[in-house]
Order: structure tokens, then C-alpha cells, then sequence
């Protein structure tokens, strides 16, 4: 490969990471705009959503329907509270009035020592749990995936999960399931510090100006030294 070539493709791609960090900081500012939107807007009733005649909004609140809750209890792993690790337990719940779609609900968390000395607790949230007559729309967050598969195989009862997956879950119950969870506690907004990605940016768009300015320079010594 020729020294002209190495300098083009290193010059593309410094240029090719600064617009990436540009394009992830438009990415992540949506997200936080959607965020914002959702958590300050009205409540709207849980069954337009099932529906499908309005879209998802992060941290929307909505209004509970009237309730069926199904068999399968769900837990997700490494939760951690009060300095405490543990298991948050997810319910899947159908509207009575639009059972077609289940939506996973948030519940309970157990701690892991307690949990596993006494089962019974699990039952007790299984038995006593009530849904409060708002809740908040939240989309699940995978996380690193150290495996293909968000849980153990074969199939136990109460699952255990290292991460959500509403369509992964859908799968195995046979059963469609909507894309996002429902949680009681409201959720406190987050920053995704979209503008970190403006200072990525602008140093790979240095580092661009640098490559090609030493790039310039080698190239005109090189012409002087043919010429003299």
C-alpha cells in the first residue's frame, strides 16, 4: 500500500469517527427529549397503548385497567437496593377488557439471602401483590450480554433472568408481549450526557486536521526533493 493511500484512508476514517460521535450525540439527545416529553405528559389510559392507537413514550404515565395476572413470575437477577443484592420480580399481566397483548409488570424486590432461606416470601408477593392505579411506561435495558439467552435452560419456574427481553419472553410462553414494561415507582429522568459526544468529535476532527496537515507537509517535502 502506497504512503498516499495509508494518508486517505487514515484521513476518512478520523472523518468517519468525528460524524459517528456527531450522529450519536443527535441519538441520545432524542432519547432524552422523548424522556422528558413522556415524563411530563398527561396520563393516558394503558388500553390506547395496548391498542396501538398511540406511540410509546419512555416514562409515560399511564392508567391502570382492571387486571389479570398470569401464572408466570419472572426474576430478574443482580438488582441491587439498599446495598443488597437481589432478584426484582416481574409479573405478566393481561387487561381483562384487551387480553389479546401481555405486558410484564414491576414488582417485589427480595433480597437474595432471605429469598433463598425462605421461598415462602416469593408466594407471599405472588398472593399480595396490587397494582396502583398509575404506572409508568419504561423500555426494558439489556446491558452487557455476556450469552446469547436471558436465562437458564431448561425452563424453571420462577425464571430467572439476567435481562429483559419482552420478545424473547413472548416466545417462550407463546404468548405476544408488548415491547416495553410497566413500573409503579415514578422513575427519576436520566441524562445519557449527550454532550460528551460533542467533545469526541471535536478531537477526532483535530486529529483530522493534524493528519492532514502532516500529510500536506510530507507530501510538499516530497515534491520539493523531486524537483530540486
Amino acid at each position: 500500500m502506497s504512503v498516499g493511500i495509508v494518508f486517505v484512508v487514515g484521513f476518512s476514517v478520523l472523518l468517519r469517527l468525528g460524524f459517528w460521535q456527531l450522529s450519536r450525540m443527535a441519538e441520545k439527545k432524542a432519547m432524552e427529549q422523548a424522556s422528558t416529553d413522556g415524563y411530563h405528559a398527561a396520563p393516558v389510559p394503558l388500553l390506547t397503548y395496548l391498542s396501538g392507537k398511540t406511540s410509546y413514550k419512555p416514562y409515560q404515565p399511564v392508567l391502570m385497567p382492571p387486571l389479570s395476572l398470569l401464572k408466570e413470575i419472572f426474576l430478574l437477577d443482580n438488582q441491587v437496593q439498599q446495598h443488597q443484592s437481589g432478584y426484582r420480580v416481574f409479573h405478566l399481566a393481561r387487561a381483562k377488557t384487551n387480553p389479546a397483548v401481555a405486558f410484564l409488570i414491576e414488582g417485589a424486590w427480595l433480597p437474595y439471602q432471605s429469598f433463598r432461606q425462605d421461598n415462602s416470601q416469593l408466594e407471599h408477593v405472588m398472593t399480595s401483590f396490587v397494582p396502583p392505579a398509575i404506572g409508568y411506561v419504561r423500555f426494558p435495558s439489556t446491558g452487557l450480554q455476556l450469552r446469547r439467552q436471558a436465562h437458564d435452560m431448561p425452563v424453571q419456574w420462577p425464571l430467572v433472568l439476567q435481562w429483559i427481553d419482552p420478545a424473547s419472553i413472548g416466545q417462550l410462553i407463546g404468548q405476544e408481549i408488548a415491547p416495553f414494561l410497566i413500573q409503579f415507582d415514578k422513575p427519576a429522568l436520566r441524562s445519557l450526557s449527550h454532550e460528551k459526544h460533542l467533545g469526541y468529535a471535536v478531537q477526532w476532527f483535530l486529529f483530522a486536521g493534524l493528519w492532514a496537515g502532516y500529510g500536506i507537509f510530507f507530501f510538499s517535502r516530497r515534491l520539493k526533493g523531486v524537483f530540486l
